[in-house]
């Protein structure tokens, strides 16, 4: 047979022999065939499914988180009322206590110039009545002076008219002296 020579097979073609050698672990050269794509169809379920297994865990998660959150805010917010309430209350007491303060104050301003009023009175008062009893010395003295001149002018013959004109201008100028102080004592 020469190279160009082909052996001529009249029967169908048959691409599997119809003998088959076994290989080298002892299997038949027959393979499975081969799964077309299913395989990986069901992968991309699997994964899907696992995607939208994570979507769902991850998305109660953030729900839970922001319904902690809108509670958590509430609280702050009730808290924050609450204190703006204690805020409003202690400033309006401050308010209070503040014109309880301002009118004891100006309360207490009227007590002192009263107090000082009447301190200043009665220590005018103490003056008046020291000036007064000096006022009443004096006329005293004024009295006893007017009658002894008066004496000396009974006894005219032992004195000599210009002693008893002296006399009498004296007591006069201290009298008056002391009428201007009574005068100054009772007018102020």
């Amino acid at each position: 047979m020469t190279a160009d020579a082909r052996p001529t097979n009249t029967g169908p073609t048959n691409p599997v022999p119809s003998n088959p050698a076994p290989d080298a672990v002892g299997t038949s050269a027959l393979k499975a065939p081969r799964a077309s794509g299913k395989g990986w169809l069901v992968a991309a379920l699997v994964v899907a499914c696992l995607a939208v297994v994570g979507l769902t865990a991850l998305t109660s998660y953030l729900w839970t988180v922001h319904e902690q959150y809108v509670a958590q805010n509430q609280e702050l917010r009730d808290a924050a009322r609450e204190l703006g309430t204690d805020v409003a209350a202690t400033r309006a007491a401050l308010e209070e206590v503040q014109a309880d303060l301002d009118e004891t104050t100006a309360q207490l301003d009227v007590a002192k110039d009263t107090i000082n009023g009447l301190a200043n009175s009665e220590a005018q008062a103490g003056d008046d009545r020291l000036a007064l009893i000096d006022v009443a010395d004096g006329l005293q003295q004024c009295a006893e002076a007017r009658q002894d001149l008066i004496d000396h002018l009974n006894e005219s013959s032992r004195w000599t008219p210009e002693s008893l004109a002296a006399s009498e201008r004296s007591i006069t100028r201290y009298c008056d002296g002391v009428e201007d102080a009574y005068d100054e004592v009772v007018n102020g």
